[in-house]
């Protein structure tokens, strides 16, 4: 059966915390992240409460955990355009993630005794390119790291989705990141076209990973009426509460997570490409240099 972790609010006016969703292999095909209730706010899903609680970074002394992960977001490698068939997305993408100083491979297959080198040494893994980068590595490879495996934002066209194979439980890329020992994995239920998927991964590396100073990209011809700038989320839950006194976290860097859902109004198509993403695992937070 299926469940969620999601607890309502106490008192009218609480700001709610993280929430996880447990799905079976039913609701997983959903976008429960995108309806009116949960499109505002911090939502990641697993398979099952024995992975969540894998997935929870450790108590630190007499401290409980706060249940999200900090990583370094310098430390991070990129397959760009992989099949040489997005220049759209390469152009976008390949000066900002060198302004970071990343190191990846752009416009050309990635060597994948390198890349599964790169997933177990490095904290962050960006992939934009089509599917979930199973054709540069192998699911198996991915469940193999033992534990040290880096956050994983696949971009490519059903790079979350689940898929059941005869009677067992049903497989993805995502699961195997986790398995493999990333605290989250970010994908898309679904396929999505290339330049409004792009908005929504400039949009969520922008707000959660690059470096203040990253330059925007060119616009291109379908580019030239962006959209407005999103609402922060304690913007957005304050008009939903006007009388709530502003959490003092509100400043603080907002996790991957959260900036998921905040660039889900960042893309042209609001409820189709931008309710594609999902995050599979817990809230992981970059550390950036300023």
């Amino acid at each position: 059966p299926s469940s969620s972790a999601a607890a309502r609010g106490g008192a009218e006016g609480d700001v709610r915390g993280h929430v996880v969703l447990v799905l079976d292999d039913v609701l997983s095909v959903l976008p429960w992240e995108a309806t009116p209730s949960l499109r505002p706010h911090s939502v990641s899903r697993v398979p099952s409460v024995a992975l969540l609680r894998a997935l929870l970074p450790p108590s630190r002394g007499d401290k409980a955990s706060t249940g999200t992960h900090t990583i370094d977001a310098s430390s991070a490698y990129f397959v760009l355009n992989p099949g040489g068939d997005l220049p759209h997305t390469q152009a976008m993408f390949h000066a900002t993630f060198e302004h970071q100083q990343w190191e990846g491979v752009a416009g050309a297959p990635p060597d994948q005794a390198e890349l599964v080198q790169q997933l177990e040494t490095k904290a962050l893994f960006a992939y934009c390119g089509h599917g979930a980068g199973e054709r540069y590595v192998k699911a198996d490879q991915v469940r193999g790291l033992g534990g040290a495996c880096a956050t994983a934002v696949l971009m490519g066209c059903s790079s979350a989705r689940l898929k059941r194979e005869g009677t067992l439980e049903p497989r993805g890329m995502v699961l195997s990141y986790l398995i493999g020992g990333a605290p989250l994995a970010i994908g898309n239920l679904w396929d999505v076209s290339d330049r409004d998927i792009d908005r929504f991964a400039d949009s969520l590396l922008r707000r959660a990973v690059f470096l203040p100073d990253t330059p925007h990209p060119p616009a291109g011809p379908s580019d030239t009426a962006a959209p407005a700038p999103a609402k922060t989320l304690a913007q957005r839950l304050q008009e939903a509460a006007p009388d709530a006194t502003s959490s003092p976290s509100s400043s603080r860097t907002p996790s991957l997570v959260e900036c998921v859902a905040l660039a889900r109004d960042d893309v042209r198509m609001k409820h189709l490409i931008g309710a594609a993403p999902v995050c599979y695992g817990v809230p992981v937070t970059c550390l950036r240099r300023t």
